[in-house]
């Protein structure tokens, strides 16, 4: 059955600046068309960013980053390991993330 479950990895951003938080945005818009498709090949299937707006995180973001599998979410890595370098060089960002099985979903739509 664990085969059989989406893997999620959520990760923290915390920039330093909002014109960090910015440039990130910027470099991501042009590197996403890119390797996007290759993360689906992968075994990604949805990516989800949310913009944190509570006062004490004002340059916060987090993502949501679904895998078909574990072993898609193995696959993907060697994919960020190649985009990081590039995607962060010159950021001052604190990161932080968790990754899980999805046991339960709801979808009330």
């Amino acid at each position: 059955m664990a085969n059989d479950l989406k893997l999620v990895n959520m990760t923290t951003q915390d920039f330093a600046s909002a014109k960090a938080a910015e440039l990130f945005d910027v470099r991501w818009e042009k590197m996403g068309k890119e390797y996007y498709p290759l993360l689906r090949k992968g075994g990604m299937i949805k990516h989800s960013v949310l913009k944190v707006w509570n006062k004490i995180s004002e340059h916060r973001f987090i993502h949501f980053f679904e895998y078909e599998s574990k072993e898609s979410f193995e696959k993907c890595q060697k994919i960020w390991k190649k985009i990081e370098n590039e995607l962060f060089q010159f950021l001052l960002v604190k990161m932080l993330s968790d990754k899980g099985l999805v046991i339960s979903e709801t979808d009330l739509t």
